[in-house]
């Protein structure tokens, strides 16, 4: 059932703040904080050959790393900016139908030593591990690797907003209550 929720909670956090997610017709259809699985309708996202463009497989496989990113990191109670600074995608066959991409850290044993990395000095990187998997097997193998980013105050910005921007987290689909 928790998975089920996390997966609506991500969903529509996706379609709400990442508008390419609308148009790929993504859905998460796992979702734990060791992977998330998203998949995508092979119809918007054609080539001129009748299979999956590669660019759109690219971003759904770049938006599940990411998603993995801030899931574990929302479940910190951390907020970071999070963004792709790098990746490799090697595609293996063409895709004919819908798809998924499976997202996995490539190494979960240093995600410790990320959330020491973004608490000493605001920033941190992880390598994020993706399959995507067609309907013949694995049509595509992913790596990126993801920074997450505390936010510093802009000298140009007046100091009430400055402190505002501390203050607050920004908007997520976890309600966070305190009491």
């Amino acid at each position: 059932m928790e998975s089920e929720h996390l997966s609506s909670r991500l969903q529509q956090y996706l379609l709400k703040r990442i508008p390419i997610s609308k148009g790929l017709g993504i859905s998460i259809t796992e979702a734990s904080l060791e992977e998330i699985r998203i998949t995508a309708p092979l119809a918007p996202n054609l080539n001129h050959h009748g299979t999956a463009f590669g660019g759109s497989v690219s971003a759904v496989a770049i938006l599940a790393g990411w998603t993995l990113v801030y899931a574990r990191l929302e479940a910190e109670r951390q907020f970071p900016a999070v963004v792709i600074q790098h990746n490799e995608i090697r595609y293996v066959t063409p895709i004919d139908g819908a798809f998924a991409a499976r997202a996995r850290l490539a190494r979960p044993e240093k995600w410790s030593h990320f959330l020491q990395g973004l608490s000493r000095r605001g920033k941190a990187r992880t390598i994020v591990a993706v399959e995507v998997v067609g309907t013949h097997g694995i049509s595509a193998l992913f790596r990126g690797t993801y920074v997450a980013l505390h936010a510093t105050p802009s000298a140009n910005v007046d100091e009430s907003a400055s402190e505002n921007q501390r203050t607050s987290a920004p908007e997520s689909p976890v309600s966070v209550r305190t009491q």
